[in-house]
């Protein structure tokens, strides 16, 4: 079970690290996140990984959902709430 979250963290992070820095600090904003430096991607990246993953999954677009249920080894076709349900049941 710890390996499956961990793996799933990793595929988060892998799916954050790619989107435009102002997504992430709009992300980080919407979310009300603690991030320990604004201007920095990795801080960014760390304060969404270590938000609650639903949060985080809500938050998303359409387009970002898609890549992340790709990213935990999902299809990329559905609507919102089936991507949303698919990232976190992954």
């Amino acid at each position: 079970m710890q390996e499956d979250v961990r793996g799933l963290q990793i595929a988060m992070d892998d799916a954050l690290r790619v989107r435009e820095i102002e997504r992430l600090r709009s992300l980080a904003k919407k979310l009300k996140l603690t991030v320990a430096d604004l201007r920095a991607r990795a801080s960014l990246v760390e304060a969404l990984v270590a938000a609650p993953r639903r949060d985080v999954v809500e938050a998303l677009r359409l387009d970002e959902l898609r890549d992340f249920s790709a990213a935990v080894g999902g299809a990329r076709t559905g609507s919102k709430p089936t991507l949303v349900s698919r990232v976190l049941h992954a």
